[in-house]
């Protein structure tokens, strides 16, 4: 799903992608806050880096806090990845303050990064102004209902996200509910993976609903979480009257013999084949 993500390598270098030139530093360099906080002033003053791989390297919230700041004022990064460090909810806090007022970043990863609920609200309310972002990643924050609540906000008023990653966030079926109030009116989404979180029946029903009007999601990510028959069969009715969807993942819920038939016999009302089961590519 991301760009960022695929940018996995050893070492600091300098790479040409498509993207631009890019800036590898993912893997086992380990830079810490210093590091970030070096990088932090190179960014201010080069102008021809546009990717950014910071995974995996022990980068706090200090770290993160002098990238934001060095982000407020670069007019050439379009991609960055910050998995799997620790930023926090202030790191969270200052990238969200950075996205306020950047205009060019276009994919951001922030997948495992402690940044809770409250950096989820902080992240929310810049994406209810940010006008560039393309692709997001929260996934693995424990951002919990309350987090996705305030993304959920964001979404209906947001008119340029088109891929986003909640998975493994605690969320349940109140933070489903919320998720599927916004994919009523958002129009831009394509993607969405909701996987390995706590979503039951009743906030499968919500997602249902929201997919009988939204016409944009082509891919929808629901496995591992606690839908059951009744859930399933929601949905199923759903993909009878929604003609777009062409992968939704269900495996490793808690779906039945009945919830499965139901599932496939809403694939008759449509030549298209559609991925049930297995993971999607998002």
């Amino acid at each position: 799903m991301f760009t960022c993500g695929k940018l996995s390598r050893r070492g600091w270098q300098k790479k040409v992608t498509d993207a631009g030139n890019a800036l590898i530093l993912s893997g086992e360099m380990k830079i810490g806050d210093n590091g970030a906080k070096k990088l932090a002033s190179i960014l201010i003053s080069d102008t021809n880096i546009k990717v950014i791989d910071l995974g995996s390297n022990k980068i706090g919230n200090k770290g993160a806090n002098a990238i934001a700041e060095a982000l407020k004022v670069d007019t050439t990064i379009i991609d960055i990845n910050l998995d799997n460090n620790k930023i926090g909810k202030k790191g969270a806090n200052a990238f969200a303050e950075a996205l306020k007022v950047n205009a060019n970043i276009k994919e951001i990863a922030l997948m495992s990064n402690y940044i809770c609920n409250e950096g989820a609200n902080a992240i929310a309310e810049a994406l209810k102004v940010n006008t560039s972002i393309k692709e997001i990643c929260i996934s693995f924050n424990n951002i919990g209902d309350d987090g996705a609540n305030a993304i959920a906000e964001a979404l209906k008023v947001n008119t340029s996200i088109t891929n986003i990653a909640l998975n493994g966030n605690n969320i349940g079926d109140e933070g489903a509910n919320a998720i599927a109030e916004a994919l009523k009116v958002n129009t831009v989404i394509t993607n969405i993976a909701l996987n390995g979180n706590n979503i039951g029946n009743e906030g499968a029903n919500a997602i249902a609903e929201a997919l009988k009007v939204n016409t944009a999601i082509t891919c929808i990510a629901l496995y591992c979480n606690n839908i059951g028959n009744e859930g399933a069969n929601a949905i199923a009715e759903a993909l009878k009257v929604n003609t777009n969807i062409k992968e939704i993942a269900l495996g490793f819920n808690k779906i039945g013999n009945e919830g499965a038939n139901t599932i496939a016999e809403s694939q008759h009302s449509h030549n298209k084949y559609r991925d049930l089961f297995n993971a999607p590519s998002i």
